[in-house]
This record gives C-alpha cells, structure tokens and sequence, in this order.
C-alpha cells in the first residue's frame, strides 16, 4: 500500500511540474491571440474609415442631385 501511495504523489508530482511548465505557455499564447485579434479589428477599422473617406473625395459634386443617387465606386 505504501509503494501504490508513493507511486501516486510520484505522478502527481510529475504532473504538476508538466502544469508548471506548459501553463506559462498557453497565457502567453492566450495573450498574444487576443493582442492579434484586436489589432486585426484596429486595422480593419481604420481601413474602412479611410476607405470611406476616398469614396466621399471622389464623389464629382456637380452630377448629384440627391443624396440616394449616390452609388459605391469600387476600383
């Protein structure tokens, strides 16, 4: 009985070592993913503001009559 309880703190401390181990890994990369994602959503925003502002700069004021004959140019 006493091998079998011997045995049991063995793996467990093994597996607190492997926690100690791989858990500053996965914050890092838990961390780094939410960093990405909101630099990603940063940079499609500023891209669909400038994006917005070039169609408005492009519009030729003279043809428009009202604002609903005002259509999207892509290029």
């Amino acid at each position: 009985m006493e091998k079998f309880k011997r045995l049991k703190n063995e793996d467990a401390e093994k597996s607190l070592n492997v926690v100690r181990e791989v858990f500053p890994h996965l914050i890092a990369r838990n961390l780094l993913h939410r960093v990405s994602s909101n630099l990603f959503m940063a940079s499609a925003v500023v891209y669909g503001f400038i994006d917005g502002i070039c169609v408005v700069k492009d519009i030729d004021r003279k043809s428009v009559k009202t604002p609903q004959s005002v259509e999207r140019r892509r290029s």
